[in-house]
């Protein structure tokens, strides 16, 4: 009995089938490989897109005007780091104290807003303040500066009157 492996390779027709079905099956690849690499191109634009716009977005949509607090008031602008240790400790003093409520003034974040970081160094520069010198947390009141926890919290208490 003969084989009939040996036997589709004998045959003509059937090796030009399986030749066939081989290029085919090369094609095949060739085209699916191609949609992984576009799709991997496609996948890493839409990514750098999202990334690139989620970051415009967040640095003009986090309130470049900042958020008031009382009535809305310019003259007097706290100046904040999200992560900032110890604007957190400011934070907890306004909000435990009801500072909003007491002395109108207005909140800006500076370390992810770059509109409001400017913002802050130009302040500085009103009061003399050398841009290596500035930091957070910051108040502007009354064309005058205070920079660090104790200097904003006192202001604050005498503003109140507490």
């Amino acid at each position: 009995m003969e084989n009939p492996m040996l036997t589709a390779r004998k045959s003509p027709v059937l090796f030009l089938s399986v030749k066939k079905c081989y290029y085919e099956t090369a094609s095949f690849r060739l085209t699916t490989r191609g949609m992984d690499k576009k799709g991997i191109i496609i996948v890493a634009v839409v990514v750098v897109a999202v990334f690139v716009g989620g970051f415009f977005f967040r640095n003009t949509a986090q309130n470049p005007t900042g958020q008031s607090f009382g009535e809305s008031s310019s003259d007097i602008v706290f100046y904040y780091g999200e992560e900032c240790p110890h604007c957190k400790d400011v934070e907890k003093f306004l909000d435990d104290n009801k500072m909003g409520e007491k002395v109108p003034f207005v909140k800006k974040e500076t370390w992810h807003n770059v509109a409001n970081a400017n913002e802050l160094k130009n302040r500085a520069k009103i009061c003399g303040i050398p841009e290596k010198e500035v930091g957070v947390p910051f108040l502007f009141a009354e064309g005058k500066c205070y920079v660090g926890t104790p200097d904003v919290e006192k202001y604050f208490r005498e503003k109140a009157g507490i």
